[in-house]
């Protein structure tokens, strides 16, 4: 009487290993997530535009009956709110305690969107000057035009007005070109965020 193994009735043959039961397709990042982060910064970027245009108007309005020198103080101070909008778009995303919206910015607060550092802290002001720097360059062109026009001189304001014009236009097709790299990058990091060493959560 031989030993022989007895062979299994039914062999199985090889399969892969089952999908887990829980697991869901990943939506890509171009679909979900850039639009949320575009949205985000685009409300930020309006609610500061849309204080400094109001407080623009108001200070026009109430320096409109003067004449000469004393207008001028107008872009003076014009200038002054640009400068402090530029200077909010460049800190919005820093460590500063605003407990209605949990140390975020409006707009990152209502799309569920925070600036985080590679430890997924919250970033210092250092690190949101770094990547908001392109962003509030417009701002800081405006403020600069408004302080060029209030010294009036012959042709050098003329000349100072346009390379300010060129390089607010240029600041805002780099922020519009940033918009695009993150819709094509793979780690969802726009170039500021490589600069500044930054991360962006999604909850």
């Amino acid at each position: 009487m031989s030993n022989q193994n007895p062979k299994p009735a039914n062999p199985s043959p090889a399969t892969s290993p089952a999908p887990e039961a829980n697991s869901k397709p990943q939506v890509p990042f171009s679909e979900t997530m850039f639009f949320r982060r575009f949205v985000a910064t685009a409300a930020d970027y309006v609610i500061i535009c849309t204080i400094c245009m109001l407080s623009n108007l108001l200070i026009f309005l109430l320096f409109s009956g003067f004449d000469g020198d004393f207008f001028k103080l107008t872009y003076l101070i014009n200038g002054l709110v640009w400068g402090v909008g530029g200077v909010l778009l460049l800190i919005k995303d820093g460590p500063h305690s605003i407990t209605a919206f949990d140390c975020r910015t409006p707009g990152k607060y209502f799309l569920h969107v925070r600036v985080t550092d590679d430890q997924k802290r919250p970033i210092t002001y250092e690190m949101s000057i770094k990547r908001n720097l392109v962003v509030a360059s417009s701002f800081l062109c405006v403020s600069a035009s408004c302080f060029i026009k209030s010294i009036d001189l012959p042709l050098i304001t003329n000349l100072l007005l346009l390379i300010s014009g060129i390089a607010s236009l240029a600041c805002l097709g780099w922020t519009i070109y940033e918009s695009y790299l993150l819709f094509k990058s793979k780690d969802e990091r726009r170039p500021g965020d490589i600069l500044a060493n930054t991360f962006v959560e999604y909850y």
